[in-house]
């Protein structure tokens, strides 16, 4: 789902940076750890290819609910940490990964029969601000296209 991505340290003590298959920099030591707590989501963006002319075109996303986000590494040494939703709404999900400042997740939401799913891929601002871009689907076979910011408390 994410690719790897970080900051390489060589024997000359020079950082490579690599990039994620986004194209995002992921170079800096930061701790997805920050992550962790309740997150708001907010974006804009755009809605084409809907069914029903009311979700056609520009939209708000948010600012949320706050969404209690678990943040999981599997050893101390691993570079990629997991990212979900902590008790979620019925309906709701969430689901991601970190790796340095790079931070890619999805969510997903059901109501009245239809799904909208958004993608988020963006980097670390600072220690708990998120920014980037968003792209998905819904609700119906609207096309989704935006930026977003997320800061987690």
């Amino acid at each position: 789902m994410f690719s790897a991505a970080a900051v390489l340290m060589i024997a000359c003590d020079r950082p490579v940076v690599v990039t994620n298959d986004t194209g995002l920099n992921c170079s800096g030591d930061a701790s997805a750890a920050e992550l962790a707590g309740n997150w708001i989501v907010s974006g804009s963006g755009s809605r084409s290819g809907c069914t029903d002319s009311r979700y056609e075109g520009a939209f708000t996303l948010g600012p949320s609910q706050p969404i209690a986000v678990a943040v999981t590494t599997a050893d101390a040494g691993a570079s990629t940490s997991t990212l979900a939703a902590s008790s979620p709404p019925s309906g709701f999900s969430l689901s991601g990964s970190a790796q340095s400042t790079c931070i890619k997740f999805t969510t997903s939401e059901t109501t009245n029969g239809q799904t909208t799913t958004y993608e988020f891929s963006g980097t670390l601002q600072g220690t708990k601000t998120v920014t980037g871009t968003l792209t998905g689907t819904g609700p119906g076979p609207c096309i989704v296209a935006g930026s977003f910011s997320v800061v987690a408390q």
